[in-house]
């Protein structure tokens, strides 16, 4: 069997000093450096200067680094092992596999890309599976996670490296994994060389245009998931299923050019509600709100199943039926998995409700695109039981894509009461311009009653001043997270903590807001 050096050595490397046998593990990330790594250094978006790149290289050996993987042209006076390897940022595939092998022809995965509801499909699956008594590992945007270890995640699906070395450490640790597959995972081969068993797509609409160059493009990288990734994983021996939303019809139609275009042999099924085709495998059908949640049934192929979903958000029963059909299509049976599903908690960051007597109930959500704040909106309005007024608190990213901050206005004006606009991560836009594109969409003829408020806990404390007890607050576009991009720093700031600690002290005058 080859052993690491001997691939590095095929690769082109040259190694000065013994490659350290005890090295199987190689980072790129000096914090994810726990000693026994080789270090990679390499260049990213911008190039390295030399101060840097040795300041790295310090901070690897200080933390136990084993050997140091480099690009020729710098040198490197250190104690440990050097491997000279031409431009490694460009060989970041090859280094995963010298070092990794492939660890997803180990595992059973499920992959989920969507432009939403990516996190709640897996929280669900991974919920299911709990539930029924198996070890699960996740990959996603709220955190990477397996029995014994979790860390917060940078970005939803992580560079191959970590993808690589998660997948690894997860090896005889978890029965499954399931993974967010990102359009940027795609479209920069993060995911690369990897064997899924299922793969589902949720939806398809306008996100990442500032790294996509138009819808088309954002499309057609999702679409490599059922091209290209399926395909290899049934040469590579595995029997995936495809697994689609029937009630997009964009979905739908790519879905099933993908696997007309390729050498498949695998599964598809679709799911969706009652107003999806006949045809579909799983459908939601009869639901409506009996005080407690949605109850219905679950049609699987004219075969009906009680269908009980205990959480705001009608519009999530089409993510929980697609992880239904993730688990049949492993070979579970189907009345367990619907007498689990009632028991499914609620996603943190989605849609989740914060409710103490004398205050306005208040949503936490993550919608940071039109289709999800829409969404995240029309689910409270369906609740029968909710009488009052309806208050928004939302931004937009800066640094992000422009084009859907006037489409999020609209939404705001058309549908909600009152809508405070703040900010979300302006990053290094000017927070007022970003406010001013989201009014711009503005209708004329909107009856919502319009603020401005720049500091996000500030918008918070207003709604929550102002809002009786019988209104609803959703603050939507950050969720789960606990911070706020300003500029190049991250600053603390977390939704819901924001909420409850001004629910302990209600002796805090609101803010003054600009009409």
């Amino acid at each position: 069997m080859d052993t690491i050096e001997k691939k590095l050595r095929a690769l082109g490397a040259e190694i000065t000093g013994s490659f350290p046998e005890n090295c199987c593990r190689i980072s790129d990330n000096t914090q994810r450096l726990f000693g026994g790594e080789a270090f990679l250094v390499r260049e990213g978006a911008s190039a390295l200067s030399e101060e840097r790149v040795q300041a790295l290289v310090a901070e690897a050996i200080e933390k136990k680094a084993s050997a140091i993987i480099c690009d020729p042209k710098w040198t490197l006076e250190v104690q440990v092992p050097v491997i000279h390897l031409k431009d490694p940022h460009t060989r970041l595939k090859e280094l995963a596999q010298a070092f990794y092998g492939n660890p997803s022809t180990q595992h059973k995965i499920i992959a989920v890309t969507g432009t939403n509801g990516k996190t709640t499909c897996c929280h669900i699956i991974e919920s299911l599976l709990k539930l029924l008594g198996y070890r699960v590992g996740v990959i996603g945007t709220i955190s990477h996670r397996y029995p014994g270890f979790s860390e917060k995640s940078v970005n939803t699906t992580p560079g191959i490296l970590q993808l690589y070395d998660l997948l690894t450490a997860m090896i005889n640790t978890v029965d499954f994994v399931v993974m967010e597959v990102s359009s940027h995972g795609l479209a920069l081969d993060r995911v690369w060389g990897l064997h899924f068993d299922v793969a589902i797509w949720t939806n398809l609409g306008q996100d990442h245009l500032d790294f996509h160059k138009n819808m088309a493009d954002y499309a057609l990288a999702k679409k490599k998931l059922f091209t290209q990734y399926l395909p290899a994983s049934f040469r590579a021996g595995k029997k995936p299923c495809a697994i689609y939303n029937a009630n997009d019809p964009q979905v739908t139609r790519m879905v099933k050019e993908a696997l007309k275009e390729a050498d498949w042999g695998g599964l598809c099924m679709s799911f969706g509600d009652e107003f999806s085709p006949r045809t579909t495998d799983l459908r939601a059908v009869d639901v409506s709100w009996d005080k407690t949640g949605w109850v219905g049934l679950a049609d699987f192929r004219r075969d009906p199943f009680p269908l009980i979903w205990r959480h705001a958000g009608k519009f999530n029963i089409p993510n929980a039926l697609a992880a239904a059909l993730a688990l049949i299509a492993l070979g579970f049976r189907l009345i367990p998995l619907f007498r689990a599903l009632e028991h499914v908690a609620a996603t943190p960051g989605r849609l989740e409700l914060i409710e103490q007597k004398a205050y306005p109930k208040v949503y936490i959500d993550f919608a940071h695109t039109p289709e999800a704040l829409e969404k995240a909106i029309l689910a409270i309005r369906e609740i029968p039981t909710y009488k009052g007024k309806l208050w928004l608190v939302f931004g937009a990213g800066g640094d992000r894509d422009a084009s859907k901050r006037p489409r999020m206005g609209r939404i705001a004006s058309k549908l909600v009461d009152y809508a405070i606009i703040t900010s979300d991560n302006p990053r290094n836009e000017d927070p007022m311009k970003i406010i001013a594109d989201i009014e711009s969409g503005f209708a004329a003829d909107s009856n919502a009653k319009k603020h401005i408020l720049i500091s996000r806990k500030e918008a918070i404390h207003y709604a929550l001043s102002l809002a009786k007890t019988e209104d609803c607050v959703l603050i939507a576009g950050k969720g789960h997270e606990e911070y706020q991009i300003i500029g190049d720093e991250k600053i603390y700031c977390d939704d819901r903590e924001t909420v409850l600690m001004f629910m302990e002290d209600e002796s805090s005058p609101p803010p003054l807001g600009i009409i």
